[in-house]
C-alpha cells in the first residue's frame, strides 16, 4: 500500500521544484534536503520526482556539503548517494568518511558528534534513566530553555533512545511551546517540539495538539514556512529576493518538514537516516531501507 505523503510535505516540495526552475543561485544542499524528507515520508516516489532531482544534480555537479548545518548535509548526501552520478556519488562518501572519521576521534560531547555518532552507528533504542537539572532563572528563561533542550537532545541521541525524565521537565517543555509561539520564534518552538517528543512519545497534551497546528498553519501559499515578509520587503530586486527568501525560509522549512515528521509518524528521523546509510553503503538488497 502506498504511504500519501501529507499535504504540507507535497506543498513544501512543490515550492522547491518550482523555485529552482526559476532560480539557478539557490543552495542546492538545502534544496536536496527537502527532497530526502519528502521521499522518506512518502516512500513511494513517482517518476517525475526522480527526474527532477536528476535535473537538479545534473545543474550542481560539486556540492558544498560543509556550508549547511550537519542534519541538512546528512539528509542531501543520502540523496545524492541514491540519484547522483559516480563523481557525485564517490565525493559524497569521501565527505561522510571525513565525518565519521571526526566523530570516532573526537572527545567533545557536543550535539554534532552526538549526531553523527547515531547516524555512523545506528544507536540501539533503550529506555534509559536520566536525572537533568535545570536551575530556572526567572531573568533568562530562553537561556535556560536552550540548555534543557541541549541536555534531552544529547541524553537521548536526538530521539534514539528514550530519557525517562521528571514530569517537571515535560511541564517546562510545554509551557515553552507557548512561549516561542508568541515571540514567534520558530526554531525553538520546533526545537521545544522534538525535545519533548524525545522524553514523551505518547502525549495527547493540549500544548503538543496546539504547536502542531501552529506549525501547519504557518506553511505560507507557496509551501514554504515561515512569514518573513515584512523583513525581505526592502529588497526590491525580484531575483535577489528569492535567494534571500530562500536562505531564511528553508532553513526554517527543514526543521517544520522534521518535526512534523517525527511527531506524527512516530519515527525517529536520525534512526532513519543511520539505517539507509548502512543500507547504501553495504548495497544489502535484502536490507529494506524504507521500512
Amino acid at each position: 500500500m502506498i504511504n500519501m505523503p501529507n499535504t504540507e510535505f507535497v506543498k513544501a516540495v512543490e515550492w522547491i521544484f518550482n523555485t529552482n526552475e526559476n532560480n539557478a543561485d539557490i543552495d542546492v544542499v538545502s534544496t536536496l534536503a527537502i527532497l530526502k524528507l519528502y521521499e522518506i515520508h512518502s516512500i513511494e516516489l513517482d517518476k517525475s520526482f526522480k527526474n527532477k532531482i536528476a535535473v537538479i544534480l545534473n545543474k550542481n555537479e560539486v556540492l558544498s556539503y560543509h556550508k549547511n548545518d550537519l542534519i541538512t548535509s546528512l539528509l542531501s548526501a543520502l540523496i545524492v548517494i541514491e540519484y547522483g552520478n559516480q563523481f557525485q556519488t564517490e565525493y559524497t562518501f569521501k565527505y561522510l568518511s571525513i565525518l565519521d572519521e571526526f566523530q570516532k576521534n573526537s572527545s567533545e560531547e557536543s550535539l554534532n558528534s552526538i549526531l553523527l555518532n547515531g547516524f555512523f552507528n545506528n544507536v540501539e533504542k533503550a529506555s534509559i534513566e536520566s536525572d537533568i537539572f535545570i536551575k530556572w532563572h526567572e531573568n533568562n528563561i530562553e537561556e535556560t530553555l536552550k540548555k534543557l533542550m541541549f541536555k534531552i537532545e544529547l541524553g537521548s541521541h536526538f530521539g534514539m533512545l528514550h530519557l525517562k525524565l521528571p514530569s517537571g521537565v515535560l511541564n517546562y517543555l510545554e509551557g515553552a511551546i507557548i512561549y516561542f509561539m508568541k515571540q514567534y520564534d520558530l526554531p525553538m518552538m520546533m526545537r521545544c517540539l522534538r525535545s519533548l517528543n524525545y522524553i514523551a512519545s505518547t502525549h495527547t497534551s493540549l500544548a503538543i495538539k496546539t504547536g502542531i497546528s501552529f506549525l501547519k498553519h504557518q506553511q505560507t501559499f507557496d509551501g514554504s514556512f515561515g512569514d518573513y515578509e515584512t523583513s525581505l520587503s526592502n529588497i526590491k530586486d525580484i531575483k535577489e529576493r528569492t535567494v534571500q527568501e530562500m536562505k531564511i525560509k528553508t532553513p526554517i522549512s527543514i526543521q517544520a518538514l522534521w518535526t512534523l515528521y517525527e511527531l506524527e509518524s512516530n519515527n525517529n528521523l536520525l534512526k532513519i537516516l543511520a539505517k539507509q546509510f548502512a543500507c547504501l553503503k553495504n548495497l544489502n538488497e535484502n536490507m529494506d531501507c524504507y521500512a
